[in-house]
């Protein structure tokens, strides 16, 4: 499975992808047998070396390559995981790009959803160029009590605490272009 480029030999193309991918990734034969896998492939499916076929890990109906759409599989291996699989047809393998799927692998997003829904946003982003706001999501503007229209070319001091007005003019003044926080003040405290 390596490249050729102009007749010479480079890398096996496993390889060259292990390295430039940090998904799960699995090589497997027409047998069905993994031939190459990664670190991820390993920590997600519990891979030993004792088993090498792709069906001892996942529920598979057939190892046919599905051109990279996207299908959901479980593993067999205990406990049971919901696996987001792609797979495609490179040479004589065919390649698995897999990732956890499912309720636990989004229940980060979910909590912060619920948690938005249930007490309202407790961040929100703005951008601004010097002191002027030029953009804000609605996150922000729901924090701060205004619409996004109103925000829009508003001077960013105005809806910090004066506390941190000194922390705000450092942080507009520097050259570094990255994130900060600072207490802000709502509508109704102005």
């Amino acid at each position: 499975m390596a490249r050729e480029n102009r007749g010479r030999t480079l890398q096996p193309i496993h390889d060259w992808i292990f390295e430039h991918i940090s998904d799960a990734v699995l090589f497997i034969n027409k047998e069905g047998r993994i031939v190459a896998s990664n670190n991820p492939a390993h920590s997600l499916l519990n891979i030993t070396t004792s088993k090498s076929l792709i069906t001892e890990y996942l529920n598979l109906e057939s190892i046919v390559p599905n051109n990279g759409k996207e299908i959901m599989v479980r593993t067999k291996v205990k406990p049971e995981k919901l696996i987001l699989l792609r797979s495609m047809q490179i040479g004589d393998h065919v390649c698995m790009i897999l990732k956890e799927g499912g309720l636990q692998a989004n229940k980060e997003a979910i909590f912060y959803s619920l948690n938005n829904i249930l007490n309202g946003p407790y961040e929100g982003v703005v951008m601004h160029d010097g002191a002027q706001i030029i953009d804000c999501d609605q996150a922000f503007a729901s924090l701060s009590g205004y619409n996004r229209e109103e925000l829009l070319g508003t001077n960013i001091l105005d809806l910090i605490a004066s506390q941190d007005h000194e922390k705000m003019i450092r942080s507009i003044e520097s050259t570094a272009n990255k994130p900060y926080s600072v207490k802000g003040v709502k509508k109704t405290e102005v």
